[in-house]
């Protein structure tokens, strides 16, 4: 479970204790985002297709990642599992092409792709704020 305020007053209050070793936030954003020890979180709007998400830290291969993004009204969450992401890499969100739906896809430094393991709609009133 994650309240956005609540997190929010904790990472401004430093109530979480340490920082965390994996470090997301959105270039050119005042998004609030913080880490620690086994989470990393941005709260913000989705992401939209043609926007990234660089990601600073190797992230561990037991760790569950769900990326959050939107397109014309639809909301979905791909969700990476079992997936040693590297130092570096970069979640970047594109169209499906049988439906147009977003979906995050993660470009490692070498230029690999891992795509997400799965992906679930969201309904709108969980979606955009």
């Amino acid at each position: 479970m994650c309240e956005p305020d609540e997190l929010e007053r904790s990472l401004e209050e430093s109530a979480l204790g340490e920082e965390g070793e994996v470090e997301v936030r959105p270039e050119d954003s005042d998004d609030a985002a913080g880490s620690a020890p086994g989470i990393a979180q941005v709260l913000s709007d989705p992401l939209e297709p043609g926007e990234s998400l660089p990601i600073g830290g190797e992230v561990p291969r037991d760790a569950r990642v769900v990326v959050r993004a939107e397109a014309d009204g639809k909301v979905v969450e791909s969700i990476f599992e079992d997936a040693k992401i590297p130092s570096g890499a970069e979640v970047e969100i594109e169209r499906r092409p049988r439906d147009e739906a977003p979906v995050a896809v993660i470009i490692t430094p070498s230029g690999e792709r891992v795509g997400p393991t799965d992906v679930d709609e969201v309904t709108t009133d969980e979606g955009r704020g």
